[in-house]
């Protein structure tokens, strides 16, 4: 069920999730033909090139000669006497008109706001102020909300969990689910372990499998591993467990984050990524396609489990975005679709078959934003496409990283080769959102690994949504 391996990673698609609060909307007068079109008119797009596509102003390095020097600025006097600004600050005010002091650092916005308004000088409100105002404020409402769900999760995987042992006896006929059984068993027992809860497995047998688990997240390094599979192994980013953000130092919040990575990152494949080596086996994608009809059978059968599962997923489509991946109520539709009766059916390679091609169809089986490490074939051109994949909670579309994710390998390719860009730049999302400038702080980049392509049709398919996407 479960094989681990040190790895050592050399060349691998690089997850870039970020947290944003944009949220996906409708394209206002876009064209699939003018956007096939636009690629087809440029096949390469160098630097200048984007330069010349989106024209802006050039950054000066210094200030012109004409105007007003630190020297001769009003109240200057009374600045020197609070800030006693050293000769190199001032020259670089009168080089450039603004001077960044890591001496004169302050703890907070407010902080230094308060120093200068008691020190009776001139207060200038910028907008990244504003903005820190706004984000403070939106993540501690976050945080809030956060600690309330804490519980409704708890619910809602104990609600699963109970059902388990009742499945299992619906399935005694069918030994061929014993995989499937005890895969939800490790799914739900290491989700609950990360919680805090005191969990016994449905099968004994799996304690030790989740022990293994839970010292794998505490290590925190990414693994080769076998998961939920007879011999197709996947490298499991155990990293992302690491804590970080709002969610450190607070032991509540702390475990409702490993808890969200682990339903989050733990995906179950329903059709197999392309461009990758190796290929996971039609019998492992058959076994975890029956889990994730097995958690939606579970669902079903527990106690407000559904209507749970939805405040949930509302709540963090309100927060950060839309599900990037196959959700419980998608696969849900498609299996009453199909005539499904048993999560049992999928094990038929005839009924997966069908399953498979029905859900290729289908606009939400496409993951738009990569979060697995997936290795690609060099000698091909193609780049990869993430298998169509399940989560309980999954991770969530923000625009700003899907650009980041398509100006990276292996998505950049140049003259029919994989370019090795490894990372990508803020600037990129700034650039694709539209700001032209950052285009020209980008020219080393671009003249380094040439992206440039990428770059144009990020710009091309945002500028045809609407204003307030």
């Amino acid at each position: 069920m479960f094989n681990r391996s040190r790895c050592t990673l050399i060349r691998f698609v690089v997850p870039m999730v970020l947290l944003g609060w944009v949220r996906t909307g409708h394209a206002q007068s876009f064209s699939v033909d003018a956007y096939r079109d636009f690629l087809a008119a440029n096949p390469e797009v160098s630097e200048t090139d984007l330069l010349r596509l989106y024209p802006a102003d050039g950054f000066q390095r210094t200030v012109p000669a004409a105007s007003p020097s630190y020297d001769d600025a009003r109240f200057r006097d009374s600045m020197q006497v609070h800030f006693a600004l050293t000769s190199g600050e001032q020259n670089l005010l009168n080089r450039h008109g603004f001077m960044v002091s890591e001496r004169l650092r302050r703890n907070s916005f407010g902080e230094a706001l308060k120093d200068i308004y008691h020190a009776d000088l001139p207060v200038f409100v910028s907008s990244d102020a504003i903005l820190h105002a706004i984000h403070r404020s939106y993540d501690d409402i976050l945080k809030d909300t956060e600690r309330g769900m804490f519980y409704d999760v708890q619910r809602l995987l104990l609600g699963l969990h109970q059902q388990l042992p009742t499945a299992s006896a619906r399935y005694a006929d069918r030994p061929e689910m014993g995989p499937s059984l005890r895969d939800v068993d490790v799914y739900l027992s290491v989700a609950r372990k990360l919680l805090g809860d005191a969990v016994t497995p449905v099968f004994p047998e799996n304690a030790s499998l989740i022990n293994e688990l839970m010292a794998d997240i505490a290590a925190e390094q990414p693994l080769s591993v076998t998961l939920f599979a007879q011999s197709s192994a996947r490298i499991v980013d155990f990293s992302q467990f690491t804590v970080r953000g709002h969610y450190a130092g607070e032991p509540m919040l702390e475990r409702y984050f490993q808890t969200l990575i682990w339903l989050g990152r733990t995906d179950l494949w329903l059709t197999a990524p392309k461009g990758v080596i190796p290929e996971p086996v039609e019998s492992d994608l058959r076994r975890q396609t029956a889990d994730a009809l097995l958690l939606i059978e579970l669902t079903e059968a527990s106690s407000g489990g559904l209507g749970t599962l939805d405040q949930i997923d509302h709540t963090l489509q309100g927060f950060v975005g839309e599900s990037d991946n196959v959700t419980l109520p998608n696969l849900r539709g498609l299996r009453d679709e199909l005539g499904l009766t048993a999560a049992s059916d999928v094990l038929d390679p005839a009924t997966y078959q069908r399953f498979a091609a029905r859900l290729g169809e289908q606009s939400y089986a496409l993951q738009r934003i990569n979060s697995q490490i997936l290795y690609s074939d060099d000698l091909s051109p193609e780049p990869v496409v993430p298998p169509s994949a399940f989560l309980l909670l999954g991770q969530r579309f923000i625009v700003d990283s899907f650009v980041l994710s398509q100006v990276v390998y292996s998505k950049i390719v140049y003259r029919g080769q994989k370019v090795y860009r490894m990372m990508p730049s803020p600037l990129d999302a700034m650039a694709a959102l539209g700001n032209n400038a950052a285009l020209q702080l980008l020219q080393p980049e671009l003249q380094r690994y040439p992206y440039g392509r990428n770059l144009a049709a990020l710009r091309y398919l945002i500028d045809g949504y609407e204003p307030e996407f």
